[in-house]
């Protein structure tokens, strides 16, 4: 009877060791989706709060390159990190809509972080945010708003907004640049040809001599200030600044430069947003299944006065016009510039598309 017990209790005990091997370690905690041409301030502050958290709490964090951008290739890199174990994966962008859309439902227990973008089937469609997830969007019209306003109140006359590709992120912040312009231009009583915008889009988001040349083109030809959105667009028309003289207005994440080029950023909450998504995927109390919406109301966007070069707009002037927005007069139109021309909104200012 003795020698059962104890060949039964080998048994057990080998079973145990067989089905531990046959668990798959895990290689990561969190893991962020990276792709090529979504490089930019935006995706370096992601990067940077969540290797801040991991640091922090002593867990692993993962990089997975997105090797194009199609949403297969998404797929695959969700899944990657998903059999790595991973409890929580961060994405950014419209391009991580689709395949977010698929995957949240693939692997309830995982949780999902997307900025600037929302799950959904196809583009245009519905956003559909289930419990494991959390979709965060901000207002670029109203930062982009603060931009122009600002802006034009300084005394810069002749603007330019460059984009990099025309995304909704991008295109908000150049339609919103232009309504603070035109806001601001009516407000001080100026003629329609006594402020012109230069708009156009560069159809990518990376860096370039091309690019740098496009802006450097403008400053030659006596635009006084750019404010440049997209990836890593704003660091080529800074360079270009510094090299002719001229000014920017940066996005996203707080930028500066050497020779003061950058006047101010038109900023978005990303650190706070992130490090605390990843907190409360790990504490289970991650509040998902609905669309964050981030805006003047709550802090999520606005302008970097504290780290501003401002001629003479002011603190005062700045949370003056940040109340009116909030108290809804003057309305942002969250809409492309083209819509907001076509509406008949642009009486102060000559734009000119390009």
């Amino acid at each position: 009877m003795k020698k059962r017990i104890l060949k039964l209790a080998g048994i057990l005990l080998m079973a145990g060791f067989l089905a531990g091997c046959g668990k798959k370690e895990s290689t990561e905690d969190i893991a962020l989706i990276v792709e090529a041409s979504q490089a930019g301030y935006m995706t370096n502050a992601i990067a940077d709060a969540a290797s801040q958290y991991a640091a922090d709490n002593g867990l692993k964090l993962k990089e997975h390159a997105v090797a194009n951008d199609t949403p297969d290739d998404y797929m695959v890199s969700v899944q990657e990190a998903a059999e790595g174990g991973a409890s929580i994966i961060i994405g950014y962008g419209e391009k991580f809509e689709e395949p977010l859309y698929t995957m949240q439902k693939k692997y309830k227990g995982v949780k999902f972080l997307i900025l600037d973008g929302a799950p959904r089937k196809a583009q245009g469609k519905k956003a559909k945010v289930r419990k494991n997830t959390r979709a965060v969007v901000y207002n670029e019209a109203q930062a982009g708003f603060l931009a122009g306003y600002a802006a034009v109140a300084d005394g810069y006359r002749s603007l330019g907004f460059l984009g990099g590709e025309k995304q909704s992120s991008v295109a908000y912040y150049g339609s919103g640049f232009v309504q603070g312009a035109e806001y601001a231009a009516a407000q001080l009583g100026l003629k329609k040809d006594e402020v012109t915008i230069r708009y156009d889009y560069l159809e990518t988001n990376e860096i370039s001599p091309s690019v740098m040349a496009k802006a450097s083109q403008w400053y030659e030809e006596g635009c006084e200030l750019i404010f440049a959105s997209g990836g890593s667009i704003p660091t080529a028309v800074i360079k270009a600044a510094e090299q002719k003289n001229g000014k920017v207005i940066a996005s996203d994440v707080v930028q500066t430069s050497e020779k003061q080029a950058v006047v101010s950023t038109a900023v978005k909450d990303v650190n706070d947003i992130v490090y605390n998504a990843i907190g409360s995927a790990f504490d289970k109390s991650y509040d998902g299944g609905k669309q964050e919406n981030m805006d003047l109301t709550n802090d999520g966007v606005g302008l970097s006065m504290d780290q501003s070069v401002f001629k003479s707009f002011t603190m005062d002037q700045y949370n003056e016009i940040v109340t009116k927005i909030v108290d809804g007069d003057p309305e942002v139109k969250e809409e492309y510039v083209s819509t907001v021309n076509e509406e008949g909104a642009v009486t102060h200012l000559t734009l000119n598309f390009e």
